[in-house]
C-alpha cells in the first residue's frame, strides 16, 4: 500500500490549518490482506476483563494510598506523595474513560454503566459526553466542528512557550482555577456523531452521586473525600490533563 511517506514532495498534499487533514493512506480498506484486517480488527477489540483489572488495581493503589496516609496521622511529607499518586490513579480512570468512549471496555448498555461507575463519575463527567466530544475530535478533525481544535485556540495552547508563562499556566492549574473549564471541554451541546446505543441514563447518575452524599454523610467521611479526592482531583490531576494535552494536540 502507498503512504504518503513515500511520495515525493511534489505529490505530497499541501495542509492548511482548519480544513480536513488528508488521509495518510492512499486506499481503502480492500488495499489489506485479509491478515492485516484480522490483526486490526483484535486490536480493535473489547476486552472487559482488562478494563476491569486497570480499575481495580487503579482503586487498589488509591485505598492503599490513604491508608498509608491515615496510618501516618496525615503527616505531610506522606501526605504529598499520597495526592500525587491519587492525582496519577485518577488519571488512569479518565484514561478507561477514553477506551470505554471507543467500546474498548463494554459493548453493551450494562457494561458502561459499569464503565461509568469506575471511571467517569468519580471524575464528575460521563462517559456518553465525553464521546461526544472526542469521538467529534476524531471525525470531525482539524475543522471547525473539532471541539478540540476550537478549545484549544490561544495564547496558552501557542508554541514556542515563555518558560515563566508555562510555569504560571501550570500553577492556575495547581490552585483549581482551570478545573471548571476542564469539565466544560468534557461536554457540548452539539451531537454530530450522533446519539450513543450504550449511553446510561442520566438519572442513574444523579442516584450515583446521591449514593455517595448518603454514604459520606453516614460514614463521616467527607473529610477523606476532601483532603485525598477533591484536591488531587482539582490540582495535581489539572496538571496531567494539561501536560498531556500540550504535548498531543500543540500548536505551532
Amino acid at each position: 500500500m502507498e503512504t504518503t511517506k513515500n511520495l515525493p514532495k511534489s505529490r505530497i498534499p499541501q495542509i492548511k490549518v482548519g480544513t480536513p487533514l488528508p488521509s495518510p493512506v492512499l486506499g481503502d480498506k480492500s488495499a489489506l490482506s485479509q491478515k492485516a484486517r484480522s490483526e486490526i480488527v483484535a486490536l480493535m477489540g473489547h476486552d472487559p476483563k482488562q478494563f476491569l483489572k486497570q480499575a481495580f488495581l487503579a482503586w487498589s493503589v488509591i485505598g492503599v494510598a490513604i491508608a498509608v496516609t491515615l496510618r501516618a496521622h496525615m503527616m505531610l511529607p506522606v501526605y504529598l506523595p499520597a495526592i500525587f499518586i491519587i492525582a496519577t490513579r485518577q488519571n488512569l480512570l479518565g484514561l478507561l474513560v477514553h477506551e470505554q468512549s471507543h467500546y474498548l471496555g463494554f459493548r453493551s448498555r450494562g457494561g458502561e454503566l459499569v464503565a461509568n461507575s469506575l471511571s467517569a463519575y468519580p471524575l464528575l463527567i460521563t462517559i456518553d459526553d465525553y464521546a461526544k466530544v472526542h469521538l467529534s475530535h476524531h471525525t470531525f478533525y482539524f475543522t471547525e466542528k473539532d471541539p478540540d481544535y476550537l478549545r484549544k485556540q490561544g495564547k496558552e495552547w501557542t508554541f514556542p512557550f515563555k518558560r515563566q508563562e508555562l510555569v504560571k499556566l501550570f500553577l492556575t492549574d495547581l490552585m483549581g482555577i482551570n478545573t471548571w473549564k476542564t469539565l466544560k471541554g468534557k461536554k457540548m451541546k452539539e451531537n454530530y456523531i450522533g446519539k450513543r446505543k450504550t449511553a446510561t441514563p442520566q438519572w442513574i447518575r444523579a442516584l450515583f452521586y446521591v449514593s455517595m452524599t448518603a454514604v459520606f454523610t453516614l460514614t463521616k467521611a467527607w473529610k477523606l473525600f476532601f483532603f485525598f479526592w477533591l484536591i488531587p482531583l482539582t490540582t495535581l490531576f489539572q496538571i496531567f490533563i494539561r501536560w498531556g494535552a500540550l504535548c498531543e494536540h500543540k500548536t505551532i
